[in-house]
């Protein structure tokens, strides 16, 4: 994963130290039948993405990659692209299969419900929507309404402050600052990427066009054999 540029305040803000796993093996896509017993949830079929067991990497979303709530919301719009998302940042969430009792963290991160996934990305799509139409006050009352970002609390230089605990939690914090901060983002114009970045105040200026140096690069390189 290419670095999206750090924060200027990373160094000493707890928010911009949060980690989160991806497993370097990948993730796949599991039906897993109801629970069992007879119940009415035996019959449901449920569909999971979960870790197939490698070894973990770390990084730090909120440092490494302020745009990924634009991201997230602009690549997972069905299962197979769920699965993309996954693969390249780990699980938005965490979750169980239907009557298994968790032990662990790592157990925790193993897999997460699909359909969560899809539908807090749909509601994160309606908040861009929103916003990109200048429907600010909607985008704000939306955010109120179905805001469920699991987050701890910490106090930090004397302000109350929440933390994530998952990606997608991470996800709905830059969610929050861009609808509270007024934060401008833009696609990196690089065709083979699709990463969002910051432009702006405290962050690059808005004439920048590529997320990276290296995509910058990969781009002009397009261009002049796209020219030949």
């Amino acid at each position: 994963m290419k670095h999206r540029g750090k924060a200027k305040n990373a160094a000493d803000d707890p928010l911009y130290r949060f980690a989160w796993p991806i497993d370097q093996d990948g993730y796949v896509i599991e039906r897993i039948e109801g629970m069992p017993g007879g119940s009415l949830l035996s019959a449901v079929s449920t569909e999971y993405m979960r870790g197939r067991g490698g070894p973990w990497k770390y990084y730090r979303p909120m440092e490494d990659c302020p745009g990924l709530w634009r991201q997230f919301a602009e690549t997972c719009t069905s299962p197979k692209t769920a699965l993309v998302f996954a693969n390249e940042f780990g699980l938005p969430s965490l979750g169980a299969q239907p009557g298994q009792t968790l032990q662990g963290p790592s157990e925790f991160r193993q897999q997460t419900l699909l359909q969560n996934v899809l539908n807090w990305a749909a509601v994160i799509r309606e908040i861009v929507r929103l916003l990109d139409t200048e429907r600010r006050e909607d985008a704000l009352m939306l955010f109120n309404e179905r805001s469920h970002a699991e987050t701890s609390m910490w106090i930090w230089r004397g302000e109350l402050r929440p933390f994530p605990k998952t990606l997608l939690s991470a996800m709905h914090i830059q969610t929050g600052e861009a609808l509270t901060k007024n934060h401008i983002f833009k696609r990196c114009e690089n065709h083979s990427c699709s990463t969002w970045f910051k432009v702006g105040t405290g962050a690059h200026t808005k004439r920048k066009l590529y997320c990276t140096d290296r995509c910058r690069v990969a781009a002009n390189r397009q261009s002049k054999e796209e020219g030949r």
